[in-house]
């Protein structure tokens, strides 16, 4: 913008100073020649011819114009000043319209990120009641639901996810870096594919309520979920989860609740590992 108002500034400059270099210069006046192509007056022949000011009709206006004219720019200096002005001008301009669509580059990736994270899926782990049953051997066990919701407008894709559990002596999970465990059962992790505000049972844990009841030590229940949104240019997005399963006395009989962990709680960049990409096989 300085170099806008600084061309326009020369501009105006130049345009003053042209008109006053066009006046009559010392020399011209002293030999009483002056042309004035604007009052030019059409010769015989139909060709302009210039208008001759001698000493006897010199205007009255014209008289001591020697002294009021010393000092006067000459006309191709005045020129090239002109000429200095557009070009500022003119660059002036051109870095303003550069600054203008950098900007509105600026607002519209603004935009479009906000969009995105207004509309893309966005994956939530809990886990519901807790339920007292019995295993098919008769083992007395409690049942945790691991529920899995989308809170987002669009669907998920290549999502990916585990629950583990275990009884812990001392400590929790962080004992061994909130690995997972695996079993014959379940060598791999499950694909997961949420609509929009939609929601799926990830999981059914079955744990002996002997294990929750064993002192010293606790249960802990982990897990995670990797997944993509529907927006190609966003990263990979990753949901964690850790609580650990409480025996309360109530009553005279035993109530289960549950209490999150001081780790392995976030969402995408909070999460204690990175999304890991998609790699499940078909078969």
């Amino acid at each position: 913008m300085l170099a806008l108002a600084a061309g326009f500034v020369y501009l105006v400059a130049s345009v003053a100073f042209t008109g006053a270099a066009r006046k009559p210069t010392d020399a011209n006046l002293k030999a009483g020649v002056i042309t004035l192509p604007s009052t030019a007056i059409p010769a015989t022949d139909g060709a302009v011819a210039p208008l001759i000011i001698t000493e006897a009709n010199r205007p009255a206006n014209a008289q001591g114009a020697t002294a009021g004219n010393r000092g006067v720019f000459e006309p191709n200096w005045v020129e090239d000043v002109g000429a200095a002005g557009i070009v500022i001008l003119v660059v002036g301009m051109g870095l303003s319209t550069i600054a203008l669509w950098m900007q509105t580059r600026r607002l519209a990736t603004s935009a479009q990120r906000q969009y995105r994270e207004a509309e893309r899926a966005f994956l939530n782990i809990d886990a519901g009641e807790p339920e007292d049953g019995n295993s098919r051997d008769g083992t007395p066990i409690v049942r945790v639901p691991i529920r899995c919701t989308n809170n987002g407008r669009t669907p998920t894709r290549y999502g990916l996810g585990h629950v583990n559990w275990h009884h812990f002596d001392e400590g929790g999970p962080e004992v061994y870096s909130f690995n997972d465990f695996w079993s014959p059962q379940q060598p791999k992790a499950s694909g997961i594919a949420i609509g929009p505000k939609g929601a799926i049972g990830m999981d059914l844990i079955e744990i002996p309520k002997a294990e929750i009841l064993k002192t010293p030590g606790a249960v802990f229940c982990w897990g995670w979920v990797d997944y993509n949104d529907m927006f190609e240019e966003s990263p990979r997005h990753r949901t964690e989860f850790c609580f650990e399963i409480l025996s309360v006395e109530r009553g005279g009989r035993s109530e289960f609740r549950y209490r999150y962990h001081r780790l392995h709680n976030g969402y995408d960049d909070e999460c204690y590992r990175p999304p890991a990409l998609y790699t499940r096989s078909i078969t």
